[in-house]
């Protein structure tokens, strides 16, 4: 099972951003009060002056700049509360590829088991409060081997009635009611009949399938990628085919050599293999495992790997890959030349590495469940 993303990202210096924008707005707002003051000077000086105390223009800016900030301040809106970290969960996905069931846990040593008989770990699912909201019932049917969910207590009662067993309380579902898990049922199939996500998009896919839309299941938590970050525990991925940095550079070699073949077939330039870019791809790598996005699981963009002051660039883009197989007894050129295919046989991947790049960098590690994760770093 393959899975990839890219993306290129014109990148300008975020403090020097901040800077200008802040000297935008207060340039503005010194304009509009000065503006304002020029207004009403001529008609209403006198009031002013007698009822300030005969306040001169520049006080009279500064006294019309806090009351308008004061304004903004009470007026703009603020739904925004700080989650409470400690009190929330996060919920691993599983696919059995063999029953085409999801299966959804706590646990994180539930999840690391059933990885070992063969169930693909899909990463976190969701969310959840562990102390407040309604709670989600947990049911198994020794018949089919079929699992459900539910918060309907009416609903775990009439399973149990029909010979499901009652497996307990699985989670709580947000009484903030942010992230909302869509049901989904199959009536086609006896196993995974009801699949769970918090994706739209991916219960709207299924709907076109055939499944039928049975509305909210129950909710989760919402999050920031930082305070995800704080609660999900860390694992040890290790490297690909063995730990030592001569074959992480063996590695990017030998992709290097595959992308720049075809680069120079197209008539194109070929790339240099960076080292600062080598070792970012290499965080970058790492934090896959955790967030299988082009944000890092602090939350911040990914080129911030790249570092303030070693890289200087005015684009860059990358493309980011995940993989179960066979790893640890494929060689390095073996395992380039797949992750090359899989890149070049996806489009916007394919695009990404035939740009108008002048240098770029790979990284690769493989995790205990012998799952691969790739990033290419490429810059212009």
């Amino acid at each position: 099972m393959n899975s990839s993303k890219s993306a290129i990202v014109i990148f300008e210096r975020e403090n020097a951003m901040r800077i200008t924008v802040a000297f935008f707005v207060i340039y503005f707002l010194s304009y509009i009060v000065e503006s304002f003051v020029n207004s009403v000077r001529n008609i209403a000086i006198i009031k002013v002056r007698k009822s300030m105390g005969g306040l001169e223009m520049k006080e009279l800016k500064i006294f019309l700049l806090f009351i308008v900030c004061g304004l903004l301040v009470y007026f703009l809106p603020n739904e925004q509360v700080k989650a409470d970290t400690a009190a929330a969960q996060p919920m691993y996905r599983l696919y059995n590829p063999n029953s085409s069931e999801h299966f959804y846990t706590a646990s994180t040593y539930e999840r690391d088991s059933l990885v070992k008989v063969g169930w693909s770990d899909e990463r976190l699912g969701w969310i959840a409060p562990t102390t407040t909201g309604a709670n989600v019932y947990r049911l198994y049917n020794p018949n089919s081997g079929d699992h459900h969910y539910t918060t309907s207590l009416n609903e775990k009662n009439q399973l149990v009635k029909i010979g499901w067993r009652y497996e307990g309380v699985g989670w709580r579902s947000d009484e903030q009611k942010k992230i909302p898990l869509y049901r989904l049922y199959n009536p086609n199939v006896k196993v995974g009949t009801h699949h769970y996500t918090t994706s739209l998009a991916e219960k709207n896919s299924l709907v076109q399938l055939g499944w039928r839309d049975e509305g909210i299941a129950w909710y989760g938590v919402n999050l920031t990628r930082q305070e995800q970050y704080q609660i999900i525990p860390a694992s040890a991925p290790t490297s690909l085919v063995t730990s030592t940095i001569n074959s992480q550079k063996a590695f990017a070699q030998a992709f290097g050599e595959i992308l720049n073949r075809y680069r120079v077939s197209l008539n194109l330039s070929p790339l240099t293999v960076d080292v600062y870019l080598f070792d970012a791809a290499q965080v970058r790598s790492y934090d896959l495992h955790k967030f299988f996005e082009h944000l890092r699981p602090d939350g911040t963009q990914f080129w911030t790997a790249l570092g303030n002051d070693r890289v200087h660039f005015n684009t860059v883009g990358e493309n980011i890959e995940y993989a179960w197989g066979s790893y640890y007894n494929r060689s390095i050129q073996q395992t380039a030349q797949d992750m090359f295919d899989g890149w070049k046989n996806s489009p916007n991947h394919h695009q990404n590495m035939i740009n108008n790049w002048h240098s770029f960098g790979i990284g690769l590690v493989v995790d205990t469940k012998n799952k691969a994760l790739a990033s290419s770093l490429l810059l212009a």
